[in-house]
């Protein structure tokens, strides 16, 4: 079901935008997903480094594989230690520049995108005739041109940070079942019960707190606008009370429209951490069951507890971006 209205959304998104910004789209797509291949790249190097580390035995047991990199075997492990962490570094650093590069291009995207939608609605409204305006309250224009194209543009950066991170999650995902399958597919269950569980009780709320938002932001507009245009004859007839009284209602109905939001957008990330824990502690145990030597169990689990690291922002991400789009 998620995934079904992820697409209807993207779908409908995708009509709206112009040519120019479906290539800059399809071109930060293509960015993402070199960010995502520098992120598995640089989680994949923990393994072997965490390898040679804990097994002093690491050259003698891995032979047959490092038989096809002949110069491997001319260092020591305290040199091959030393030479995987410089590379790691020297990954981490590229991948640190690249994805700060990718957010500015995200940013100036989504940004971009609310300013030619504003203003090609604000052309079109001065371009309508005048019985279009003579039947349409201008609180609820304004709302339309300010605040809904902000929103609308939130909702595309939500959007984009979702297929990002989907992208990240699924690398992710597919080098934790290549080191350990049972412990992959126990990951991949768990975040997938918990995200679809989480989305289908919430989503129809989501959706009503944005309605009843947008509703309540356009009847604050609507009385500031009426009590300050009509500021002589609320001066003159001293409804001053009347005006603020109207005002603060929509005002307390909107902001707790927002709360719900709000909380509903930190609630996950507690979650997450929970089941992160959960997680752990069951393939802790499941390895030693299977009398894994400690050793033999240290580059797993190490791998296992960096992925649970960087997955934990990105389910939050995602789940904060779904609200998102429903609430916009």
């Amino acid at each position: 079901m998620i995934i079904k209205d992820i697409l209807t959304i993207i779908k409908k998104v995708w009509k709206i935008l112009d040519k120019n910004f479906k290539a800059l789209s399809i071109k930060l797509s293509i960015m993402v997903v070199l960010g995502t291949i520098l992120e598995v790249i640089g989680l994949g190097l923990f393994f072997p480094i965490l390898e040679i580390i804990s097994n002093p035995n690491f050259l003698s047991d891995y032979s047959n594989a490092i038989s096809f990199v002949p110069i491997i075997q001319t260092y020591t492990q305290k040199e091959l230690i030393t030479i995987g962490l410089a590379i790691l570094v020297i990954i981490y650093t590229l991948k640190v520049f690249y994805l700060g590069f990718l957010s500015w291009k995200k940013i100036s995207f989504t940004l971009d995108l609310r300013s030619y939608i504003s203003k090609t609605l604000f052309s079109n409204y001065l371009s309508f005739p005048y019985e279009f305006h003579m039947h349409r309250n201008s609180a609820q224009l304004i709302r339309t041109i300010v605040n809904d194209t902000g929103n609308f543009s939130a909702a595309i950066g939500a959007i984009i940070t979702l297929i990002s991170e989907i992208f990240v999650i699924t690398g992710i995902l597919l080098l934790l079942f290549y080191i350990e399958p049972l412990g992959a597919i126990s990951t991949i269950t768990i975040l997938g019960v918990f995200a679809s569980t989480f989305y289908y009780f919430l989503r129809n709320k989501i959706l009503k707190w944005g309605e009843r938002r947008q509703h309540h932001d356009g009847m604050r507009i609507q009385h500031v606008q009426q009590g300050l245009n009509g500021f002589k004859e609320v001066r003159l007839f001293g409804r001053e009370k009347n005006f603020v009284n109207a005002f603060q209602e929509h005002n307390l109905l909107s902001a707790s429209a927002s709360k719900s939001q709000d909380f509903m957008h930190d609630l996950p990330r507690l979650l997450v951490e929970l089941l992160m824990v959960f997680g752990m502690t069951s393939l802790i145990l499941m390895m030693i069951s299977t009398n894994n030597s400690l050793n033999s169990i240290i580059p797993t689990l190490g791998i296992f507890a960096l992925s649970a690291f960087r997955l934990m922002p990105s389910m939050n991400r995602i789940l904060a971006a779904v609200q998102e789009v429903r609430y916009t």
